[in-house]
């Protein structure tokens, strides 16, 4: 995995899976309904994340790899939460909506932890999970349909 990302433009250095790693968020897809402070908590089945790892520095600069055996279920749960949030204003950010949160793969996501640029082409090959139903992609920047109705695949960072 760590040499895919690297390939595919995601600086993933020092990759681990030890869910004591303290560069893990303690949150994140767990089940709330779970009373356990336990990093092997189960996690929320609505999100279909089977497992997850990080690589990179410290917390800042750490990339959060969750591998999903349902990526359909995860863009659709995260659709569905992102405009929530939009909707309610949650912590009276909107970035998220515009410019996306996750680099999505095959079977996995990555979390960049902020990273991405305010604006413009994003320098991987992975593509952004963009879920904004005003989304303008320019010419000359991929989009696709994802798994999840009213989300797209871009390499474009909007803001």
């Amino acid at each position: 995995m760590e040499n895919y990302l690297l390939g595919a433009g995601i600086p993933c250095t020092a990759m681990s899976s030890d869910q004591n790693d303290d560069r893990l968020p303690t949150e994140g897809f767990r089940d709330e309904d779970l009373d356990s402070d336990d990093p092997g908590a189960q996690y929320d089945p609505a999100w279909g994340v089977e497992e997850r790892g990080v690589c990179g520095g410290d917390w800042d600069a750490a990339f959060v790899i969750y591998r999903t055996k349902d990526m359909k279920a995860f863009q659709e749960q995260y659709r569905d939460e992102i405009r929530q949030r939009e909707k309610e204003k949650h912590r009276g950010d909107s970035t998220s909506l515009k410019t996306g949160t996750f680099l999505v793969g095959e079977n996995f996501v990555v979390d960049p932890n902020g990273s991405m640029a305010k604006s413009g082409p994003l320098n991987t090959k992975l593509q952004v999970l963009n879920c904004d139903p005003d989304l303008q992609v320019p010419s000359g920047y991929k989009k696709q349909d994802a798994l999840a109705d009213g989300c797209v695949l871009t390499n474009y960072v909007g803001g």
